[in-house]
């Protein structure tokens, strides 16, 4: 069995954090060392391997304190942290000194846990983390909160298990600590509203720092002529029964980055009311039927429709078997903490299809291995069969196995990345012999944090000598050797030899749904570039591969290879939001551009504006305020009141409508060809629309704000400010004629 590093527990197990820490570290089997505070952690030993439960407000009696406390744990380099309670700007005055320290507990850790999507995105606002991970930066993981171990009854009743006194109102269930901003008052408030007498029951006490907090609730459900009951701190053997005993649960929290509270309720068999969050549509896309989705203000509404329908808040006993195993994933992710890291992992995808022991593939392999031996033997090499007929076995080296489901190159280098302790990785192909230096030259760029991702020069034969195909010749020239890279130079990284830190092949991997030969490296590239990573062409890097390219082998004048290209070209639509990677005038799920319009402005000026921006960017989306003009698009999926997908290349943000919404077009492609380090690259890859030189809009690249999020800049969309493009616009027209705007006449 696998060591595991010692579980550290601060505090008692009445906190849900520490209470968590405390299940997993049983449920691991691994060494726990416990402290009552943060004074008596300061004095225990540094094991040489620790995991931490951090939250600020356990570990020190202010950020810092709790940070300086964290950090000496991380002095034997095998520190690994599970971060609660991520700081976000609803920590109001408060989030500038939490984001600190936050990033201070995770530059001392080997591997950082976050315990749901949300949260990484948070890390990634705060500058916790950065997107694209340089060297010697932590791994990160998402593992979600487990549910609570407590089994409930396998009956799923109409009505609670006991419904409190005889002839009381309905209860409305709270579960948790109770403070300011945690949703209680709107709960409250809701209840209030609904056309029928209820009672708000508190299942918790109140939060430390925060004692006057029921009296304050009890204050505001008296106004609203609602019941009030609390119940104070609830032992964990009575968790599932108190649950059980309540009407309709609810969990309206706004700002919660993960919830012990909703999954107790789930483990319960409750199917709680939760508000509508980034958050809680993750979860319920985890756990699928669980949760019951609400509105910030239809809380009365479904509140009332919970009541008549007391099923809807109760789960069948088949819907409560838990789809995560976090116990699982923990151990996986802390297996390797102990073992000491080693430079440089080589991870090779294999397949060969012929079942025989000696082949061409083999032979090409084994060649490429005793290169790899003779070019720094200190590396460590995985290589990871695709399914091959006859499973392949190499002496000296690492051999994972997948199941054979059609080339899936990506899926077999996540494979190896998993399992690699290099802090660098070198994906390799099987038939790319590396020359000598090609390692060295190869990872120092990344090692140096001169840039993330580092890709090699492929030569093949051209006569008798070897030459790198012309058009990446050409690319790698025109961009300085993607120094000067713009919007559109992924398409210069190749996946047959190419270095990146393991935090960021953990990180971003390559997309496994992508089947077939070729664009799962372009995909990939596109991220790392969106996310912030510095590309560089490293020319002393040299590997040979015997065979042409795609296009020496016939390219798009041979029938089956031109039908594989267009296979390609129509995943890759998909995936990368690009003008130059997609066809004219479609909508794709995740746009090109997000438009977030806030300008107070009559209903017809508001429609004619989209109108005309769609015309001219038909990849976007846009999000109205609520009213005429987004009742308007109502057929038009591009146009909503809710929050957008993620994963757009550009955000306009509109405070002032303008009278030239055509004018985004034209900026973007200023901005797409902008070289990087020139005045329009980076964290400037941005422009601000002004109309009288008062602000208008804002318009910023993905890579622009994960540099600015990596920098600690943070903040509102515009903040920085300074450079980028300015751009002077006409004011809108706010009193429209529509007809003669439309038809002309």
């Amino acid at each position: 069995m696998a060591q595991l590093p010692v579980h550290v527990l601060v505090g008692g197990l009445d906190h849900g954090v520490t209470a968590l820490a405390h299940r997993l570290a049983l449920d691991l089997g691994a060494p726990l060392l416990r402290a009552a505070g943060p004074a008596e952690l300061a004095a225990a030993p540094v094991p040489a391997a620790v995991h931490l439960h951090f939250t600020d407000r356990l570990f020190g009696a202010d950020p810092a304190a709790a940070a300086a406390c964290a950090e000496r744990f991380g002095a034997s380099g095998r520190m690994s942290v599970t971060l609660h309670d991520l700081p976000q700007p609803s920590d109001g005055r408060g989030y500038a000194a939490r984001a600190r320290a936050y990033r201070r507990v995770a530059a001392a850790a080997r591997l950082v846990v976050l315990s749901s999507d949300h949260e990484l995105q948070l890390a990634f606002e705060a500058g916790v983390l950065r997107r694209a991970p340089r060297a010697g930066d932590p791994a990160a993981a998402v593992i979600p909160l487990p549910l609570q171990t407590a089994a409930a009854p396998a009956a799923a009743p109409d009505a609670p298990d006991a419904p409190g006194p005889e002839g009381g109102p309905p209860t409305i269930g709270l579960f948790g600590f109770a403070y300011p901003g945690k949703g209680y008052e709107e709960v409250i408030d809701a209840a209030g509203a609904v056309d029928a007498a209820l009672a708000v029951r508190v299942l918790g006490r109140a939060a430390h720092g925060h004692e006057d907090a029921i009296a304050a609730l009890r204050q505001r459900a008296a106004a609203a002529g609602v019941g009030f009951e609390q119940r104070g701190y609830i032992p964990a053997e009575r968790v599932v029964a108190e649950l059980r005993q309540v009407h309709v649960p609810v969990v309206f929290h706004q700002h919660f980055s993960a919830s012990g509270s909703l999954n107790s309720w789930i483990a319960a068999g409750r199917r709680p009311l939760v508000i509508d969050t980034r958050y809680t549509r993750e979860m319920a896309r985890l756990r699928p039927g669980t949760v019951t989705l609400v509105a910030p203000d239809a809380l009365p509404d479904a509140l009332a429709a919970a009541l008549r329908e007391p099923a809807s808040t109760w789960l069948a006993p088949e819907g409560r078997a838990d789809p995560v195993d976090a116990v699982g994933a923990y151990a996986r992710a802390l297996a390797g903490l102990p073992e000491p890291a080693v430079p440089t992992s080589v991870v090779i995808p294999f397949y060969d299809p012929q079942p025989a022991e000696d082949t061409p593939h083999r032979r090409r392999l084994q060649d490429v291995l005793a290169a790899l031996r003779a070019d720094d033997p200190s590396a460590e090499v995985i290589v990871v069969d695709d399914g091959s007929p006859r499973p392949l076995a190499c002496e000296g080296v690492r051999v994972l196995h997948q199941e054979d489901r059609g080339f899936r190159a990506g899926a077999a280098r996540n494979l190896g990345a998993g399992a690699a302790r290099g802090d660098v990785i070198v994906f390799l192909d099987a038939d790319t012999v590396p020359q000598p230096g090609f390692i060295a030259a190869l990872t120092a760029p990344v090692r140096a944090g001169v840039a993330e991702v580092a890709v090699g020069s492929r030569l093949h034969p051209h006569g008798r000598a070897w030459a790198p195909v012309g058009w990446l010749a050409d690319g790698y020239t025109a961009t300085e050797d993607l120094r000067a890279a713009d919007e559109a130079s992924y398409r210069f990284v190749i996946s047959a030899l190419v270095a990146l830190p393991r935090s960021l092949a953990l990180l971003a991997p390559f997309d496994e749904t992508l089947v077939g030969y070729g664009g799962e490296d372009w995909e990939a590239a596109h991220r790392w570039w969106q996310a912030g990573a510095r590309l560089l062409h490293v020319p002393g890097a040299v590997a040979h591969h015997a065979e042409p390219d795609w296009a020496g082998r016939g390219g798009r004048g041979d029938a089956a290879a031109l039908a594989q290209k267009n296979r390609e070209t129509r995943a890759l639509a998909a995936r990368i939001p690009a003008r130059w990677a997609r066809p004219r005038g479609v909508g794709f799920a995740v746009p090109e551009l997000a438009v977030v319009v806030r300008a107070d402005a009559p209903a017809d000026a508001l429609i004619d504006w989209t109108a005309r921006l769609l015309a001219v960017l038909p990849d976007a989306q846009v999000r109205l305020p609520a009213g005429c003009a987004a009742a308007f698009f109502a057929a038009d999926p591009r146009v909503s009141t809710a929050a957008g997908a993620a994963g757009w290349r550009y955000r306009l943000e509109v405070e002032r409508l303008f009278g030239e919404p055509e004018a985004v077009a034209d900026v973007m492609r200023t901005l797409d060809t902008a070289a990087e380090a020139g005045e329009c690259g980076g964290r400037w890859r941005r422009a601000g629309f002004t109309v009288h030189g008062r602000p208008a809009a804002v318009l910023v690249s993905a890579r622009a704000r994960a540099l600015e999020e990596a920098a600690g800049i943070g903040g509102p969309l515009g903040a920085e400010g300074a450079r980028g493009l300015a751009v002077a616009v006409a004011p809108a027209e706010e009193r429209m004629d529509l007809e003669r705007a439309w038809a002309g006449w």
